[in-house]
């Protein structure tokens, strides 16, 4: 849907739309202290000066935290990017107390989690359709997601959220629904005639 609506005539003229499969979303009551960062190092993709700069936003970002993560006895699991080869990264990354590399497939990690972080992933997308709000770091990151998606909480800090949902519990929820709305603005249900419409017609 989103490529359909923007200026892409290609997308518009070779596109068809099926949906995407129906799940409920896990809307957690409370944080479980558990976050999950998606990490962005995909072989390929970029030169290492660009991923070294990325490392070191990520290394500050959790350095800057560490005090607040461990006060709160905060699990932080760190998942590679499924191009990644240089996994270099995310062991240099694992190095203080609460944090963990995590190989589950990336939905497994999701369901674990009840916060994500990321520089500007789109695993934000799938993370909102689990009722999981999304922590963006990366000012790019914030920028696209501002602008592109409407993204809800895009000057969301971990001490903001932190101090909101550990005092008060029960607003999590708040968090979970209003991401879940946003992901419900991009994804329309499957629909399976559609679907054998399509494939009928090849």
């Amino acid at each position: 849907e989103l490529l359909l609506k923007g200026n892409r005539q290609y997308y518009a003229n070779h596109t068809e739309i099926i949906g995407i499969l129906n799940h409920s979303p896990i809307i957690s009551k409370k944080f479980n202290k558990k976050i999950l960062i998606s990490l962005q190092f995909a072989a390929g993709d970029m030169d290492k000066k660009y991923y070294d700069k990325q490392f070191n936003q990520l290394f500050d970002f959790i350095k800057r935290h560490q005090g607040l993560l461990s006060r709160n006895n905060i699990k932080v699991f760190l998942k590679d990017h499924p191009r990644t080869t240089d996994f270099s990264y995310s062991k240099r990354l694992n190095s203080f107390s609460f944090t963990e590399n995590t190989n589950e497939y990336i939905m497994s990690a999701l369901r674990n989690c009840s916060l994500h972080i990321t520089p500007f992933s789109t695993t934000t997308f799938e993370a909102a359709g689990m009722g999981i709000p999304t922590i963006i770091i990366d000012y790019m990151g914030k920028e696209l997601f501002e602008k592109e998606f409407g993204y809800p909480f895009i000057d969301l800090t971990l001490r903001g959220f932190l101090s909101d949902v550990i005092e008060r519990p029960e607003n999590y929820k708040k968090y979970s629904n209003t991401v879940y709305d946003w992901y419900k603005k991009f994804y329309q249900p499957f629909d399976g005639n559609e679907f054998w419409r399509i494939i009928n017609e090849k």
